[in-house]
């Protein structure tokens, strides 16, 4: 927390305001006659510490690198590296499988962390896409959310951009150090914390680039989902001839889902017990 140091000429202003007479000096106080009552012993407050303004997980700005990697399932991340020409790093968990692990619940997370002497700490945090925060999140919305439902709780937002890399997507600023992301008017993520007031800055590219990524892949193992069943169905077993031609309609009708990796969670759930082409099931 920044905090301002105040003149010796405002000094007087604070002790008459807290009260007092001003810095304690030396002086003979008269002991209290006997049988008066002495004062109270002050009592420890016990209210609660405030709450940080958003928590992912308990994860919030400002806290320590360290100690997040010191649990599942951030002990895993896919990427950590050094960010060219700034005292900046970024720590990338990946829906997808990577290092021979992946983020839960189709959620992308990104944590741009400050190296200063003293310690890593978390400046910025991106989480896109997926449900793993939808209830370990102080933050009052969720992904999926319409976009005038994100303005009432929010704010109108102050500017607006296409996201350099996925420009399907439209970053939101609500505040200095809020961000939100909508594709086809629907939230699809946030940012919390500062960003460079440049829309095509390497940071914003990170975010742009990985976004991609994640809805690119997801929607290639759709079509490759799609094309098996639409050659496959001739010779499916009778007995689930039906269900495979439900299977190829709903596969069809996510071609364009709005959160393509979970789309095809969610198909694989319905149609488990079908015998499903390699490419629709589970990577």
């Amino acid at each position: 927390m920044l905090r301002r140091r105040l003149g010796s000429a405002l000094l007087p202003l604070v002790w008459v305001a807290l009260g007092c007479s001003g810095p304690s000096v030396e002086r003979n106080v008269p002991a209290p006659p006997i049988g008066d009552t002495p004062p109270p012993a002050p009592v420890e407050s016990t209210a609660p510490a405030p709450k940080r303004a958003l928590e992912l997980d308990g994860i919030a700005l400002g806290d320590r690198l360290e100690g997040v990697l010191a649990r599942s399932p951030y002990d895993q991340p896919c990427e950590l590296d050094a960010l060219e020409g700034q005292p900046r790093q970024i720590v990338i968990y990946d829906p997808e499988p990577c290092e021979g692990t992946s983020f839960p619940d189709a959620t992308l997370l990104l944590l741009f962390v400050r190296r200063p002497p003293s310690g890593r700490t978390i400046e910025t945090i991106a989480w896109i896409g997926g449900t793993y925060f939808s209830e370990r999140s102080s933050f009052p919305l969720e992904n999926g959310t319409p976009k005038g439902v994100l303005d009432a709780a929010l704010g109108s937002p102050v500017r607006s951009f296409p996201l350099d890399g996925e420009p399907t997507v439209t970053v939101w600023q609500h505040r200095p150090e809020l961000h939100t992301f909508t594709r086809d008017g629907r939230a699809v993520g946030l940012v919390w914390g500062p960003m460079p007031a440049e829309t095509r800055s390497n940071d914003w590219r990170i975010i742009g680039a990985q976004m991609n990524h994640v809805t690119y892949v997801g929607r290639r193992r759709i079509r490759s989902c799609c094309a098996a069943l639409e050659v496959l169905l001739p010779s499916a077993p009778s007995a689930q001839l039906p269900r495979w031609s439900e299977a190829k309609e709903a596969c069809l009708s996510m071609k364009e889902a709005f959160e393509p990796i979970p789309a095809l969670d969610g198909f694989r759930a319905t149609f488990r017990d079908v015998s499903l082409p390699g490419a629709c099931r589970s990577p």
